[in-house]
């Protein structure tokens, strides 16, 4: 067992939360791009208020998300011996004293030459030229609840085929400052007061417009308003038709393209491959699906 008061500068200001792992109540730092509404953000701050209300189940862990938990141990292990760090591994979940709706807990600890440094492993599906701003979000909170703030973190990425590199993130007191306020408004302004957010995407717009509508509303005429909006809809469902027709020509020409070149694939390595696709007979009760053959068309641009 590791002294956390010697380790953790505001070990003072923290409380140990040691409830079951899945039934946190409270907002952690991979919450925090949520609740700033962060394009990459894992959720929504509507979604976010929705979990922490009861109202929705937390996201059962995909396929990828499961690789990247179990992963994560041998993540900052191979990035310790790696760069000679020290790894303290695992963390326990604190929440700070005056605000116990923050909670937080680290991915792990890397020391070396008196040296202590703030630990956040990813294992994301690609890597990325330039951290998402959730992820360096969730580690200059860690860096500000845990008092490790004089040494960068180290946001570390690995790949399936590629070992742990880091991307060092700066404290920086103002933004910290920034999402603690916005953490306590959307506790204290959502959360606590039962209000829920605005929401922000089509989805949930669609969403909470359809939940105020029900049959036996009255009919009205049109305005201007309604006139512009359906001269929009109308202007996108030709473009999406228009779009459907040029992709089917495209489909046609790949084809024969490949017919001409005798080739099941036309690759430009790195950058697209066009790859012909064999699709099985499928016979099930009330079920039939006829055997059949497409061009797959990829584009293989790099993600950030």
């Amino acid at each position: 067992m590791h002294d956390w008061s010697k380790i953790l500068p505001k070990f003072d200001e923290l409380v140990l939360d040691e409830g079951p792992r899945g039934e946190v109540r409270g907002i952690g730092m991979s919450d925090l791009g949520s609740v700033l509404g962060l394009e990459d953000a894992f959720g929504t701050p509507l979604s976010l208020w929705r979990r922490l209300k009861g109202l929705d189940a937390s996201p059962i862990a995909n396929w990828h998300m499961q690789q990247g938990t179990t992963n994560e141990p041998l993540i900052v292990r191979v990035w310790g011996e790696n760069t000679g760090h020290e790894i303290i591994y695992p963390i326990p979940r604190f929440r700070l004293r005056s605000r116990p709706h923050v909670v937080f807990s680290l991915d792990a600890i890397g020391m070396r030459d008196g040296i202590v440094r703030v630990v956040e492993a990813k294992y994301p599906g690609h890597k990325w030229t330039q951290a998402p701003q959730p992820y360096v979000c969730q580690v200059i909170g860690g860096m500000g609840c845990s008092g490790l703030t004089t040494f960068p973190g180290a946001l570390v990425q690995a790949t399936r085929f590629e070992e742990p590199t880091d991307e060092p993130v700066p404290f920086d007191a103002d933004l910290f400052g920034a999402i603690l306020e916005a953490v306590d408004r959307f506790w204290f302004d959502h959360v606590e007061a039962d209000v829920s957010p605005e929401p922000t995407t089509p989805d949930e717009r669609m969403g909470v417009a359809l939940s105020k509508l029900r049959k036996g509303l009255p009919a009205v005429v049109a305005t201007e308003e309604h006139e512009a909006l359906a001269l929009m809809v109308e202007r996108v469902y030709a473009d999406e038709k228009a779009a459907k027709a040029r992709k089917e020509e495209m489909s046609a020409r790949m084809a024969e393209m490949m017919a001409l070149s005798g080739a099941s694939k036309i690759e430009a390595k790195g950058r697209w491959s066009m790859t012909l696709v064999e699709t099985p007979e499928v016979v099930v009760p009330s079920y039939t699906r006829k055997a059949g053959k497409h061009v797959l068309f990829t584009s293989k641009k790099e993600k950030a």
